[in-house]
């Protein structure tokens, strides 16, 4: 492995670092066992390594670009006093590096906007964002994450139609071909508690059930049962790893694609073991390829009709 001496990571050195034929992991100057590892596909992805009861522990953080250099190394640190029960002086390492980000917690970008001059909506939106930053979220909470998180992935190709003003649209996402396509989650964890103990879902099942109608464009109610989506996204997060468990981290999510039309037509829920027989998972970084290769696809049978 190589180790970068000398230096601190940032994005200017991480994105400076070189991409080679084989994995390359690049370790950080200031804290040890925090690191990026570099693939030869030229996609950079934080690590933290450390020894706990005589045994290496490598844990992924999160990709370079999806989070920046600061968040985890923040991330790393308590992943190491994790592990090492705050042992030398990481307690107050960590402590600073927890002050720094309280003082930059808001992550809203109040530049322009209403919450520019408006401090009340800035204190509520905040919490809204913080309502969903959990490692573990709420059905509710996690729906929302998943979508925008697919669509994130997907951008700028895929785009929510609410953006141009149809908040009631039956799907999620569309792209200027006029495909449209439905995002669905499950989790295996969900904050249910009893005592101080994670529920534990056994049977992860994604809603299919098609619509019995749908608000159109201009809210007129069209009575027309059906699914209106061309192709589905199936967000499945089934980590379930102690306190690494991070349902925010986009590198613990697997993803179904799958055409509307290969969906069985008689269910309303679809399990695990049927979507894997129905098509092969793939992690975030393939997931736009996957889409816009089965999206291609569904255009050329469309055309030929």
């Amino acid at each position: 492995m190589t180790v970068l001496r000398g230096k601190r990571l940032s994005k200017r050195t991480v994105d400076a670092l070189p991409v080679r034929k084989k994995d390359a992991v690049f370790w950080d100057s200031e804290l040890k066992g925090f690191g990026v590892r570099v693939y030869p596909t030229g996609s950079k992805v934080f690590v933290v390594q450390t020894r706990s009861r005589g045994k290496v522990k490598r844990v992924t953080l999160g990709a370079h670009g999806l989070i920046t250099a600061d968040q985890a190394r923040r991330k790393a640190a308590r992943t190491i006093a994790r592990f090492k029960g705050l042992e030398d002086d990481l307690g107050i390492r960590l402590e600073r590096w927890e002050s720094e980000l309280e003082s930059d917690a808001d992550p809203y970008d109040w530049s322009s906007g209403a919450g520019a001059a408006n401090p009340i909506l800035r204190r509520v939106l905040s919490g809204i964002v913080r309502r969903y930053d959990r490692s573990v979220m709420s059905n509710i909470h996690r729906a929302t994450y998943a979508e925008c998180l697919v669509g994130e992935l997907l951008a700028p190709d895929w785009s929510p139609p609410w953006t141009r003003g149809y908040d009631r649209a039956p799907w999620d996402l569309q792209d200027r071909h006029g495909m449209y396509l439905k995002v669905e989650q499950c989790a295996l964890l969900r904050p249910w508690r009893r005592g101080r103990s994670l529920v534990r879902r056994q049977t992860p099942r994604f809603e299919i059930a098609p619509s019995t109608g749908f608000w159109a464009e201009d809210d007129v109610w069209i009575d027309q049962a059906g699914h209106r989506a061309h192709l589905h996204v199936f967000a499945w997060h089934g980590v379930d790893d102690g306190p690494f468990t991070d349902q925010r981290e986009p590198d613990q999510w697997q993803f179904f694609t799958v055409p509307t039309s290969s969906l069985p037509a008689d269910r309303l829920h679809i399990g695990l073991d049927d979507l894997e027989e129905l098509t092969d998972a793939v992690g975030y970084e393939d997931l736009w390829s996957r889409v816009d290769e089965i999206a291609a696809e569904l255009r050329s049978r469309k055309a030929k009709k």
